[in-house]
């Protein structure tokens, strides 16, 4: 009964091991900047994967806006330090290549991918000159806007897969990313478009 019993976890181990061809990941990193997200993955041979990413977007970004607000014929706002708040959804597609795969959806990779965001938005100045002579630091709202985004992916990393299953992926690369306001008013937010770096850690499970 005792080898019985070690036989039948020897078995299940490789079985579940070999069935290891999807997971589920979050990332804690977006999640401490307001970004809720859950990848999916699944491999489509040896070494390819395809991954899909949801997010819901509750998130505050910095930037320098360089901007002209005219309240009336007299008054001018300059801003050279802006902040937009943001509330919606962004999705992403990617295909990734494991380089050093030993087995299902472990080891180093590369990895491309595009996607899109829709985002409600709100824009505040934070710190602006007033006439041209005042300097203030505190928030201004400008006003809000619908935004769409565009934006491509390139990554590396490297994804650790135990045989319990669970999975750990660090990865670096960069966004190319194109910020789209409706309102001609909001046009200052392009200025947030452009390439950024990305640093992820995600941690899930695959079965």
């Amino acid at each position: 009964m005792k080898y019985q019993l070690l036989l039948f976890l020897f078995v299940g181990s490789i079985c579940g091991l070999q069935a290891q061809n999807n997971s589920l990941k979050i990332s804690p990193t977006e999640l401490s900047i307001g970004k809720a997200g859950l990848t999916y993955e699944r491999s489509i041979g040896r070494n390819l994967s395809g991954l899909v990413t949801l997010r819901r977007i509750d998130s505050r970004e910095g930037f320098f806006a360089d901007a002209f607000l005219e309240v009336d014929e007299t008054e001018i706002f300059f801003s050279d330090r802006a902040s937009l708040q943001q509330r919606g959804f962004d999705a992403e597609a990617a295909l990734r290549c494991y380089l050093s795969s030993q087995k299902k959806l472990d080891g180093f990779y590369i990895q491309g991918g595009a996607g899109a965001a829709l985002t409600d938005a709100e824009i505040f100045f934070t710190q602006f000159t007033f006439s041209s002579t005042v300097v203030v630091n505190e928030e201004f709202p400008v006003g809000e806007d619908n935004l769409l985004m565009l934006f491509y992916t390139f990554r590396t990393g490297y994804q650790f897969v135990w045989n319990s299953g669970l999975i750990l992926d660090l990865g670096v690369g960069l966004k190319n990313k194109h910020i789209f306001p409706e309102k001609e008013s909001l046009h200052t937010v392009e200025k947030l478009s452009g390439l950024n770096l990305i640093l992820h850690i995600k941690a899930g499970y695959a079965f």
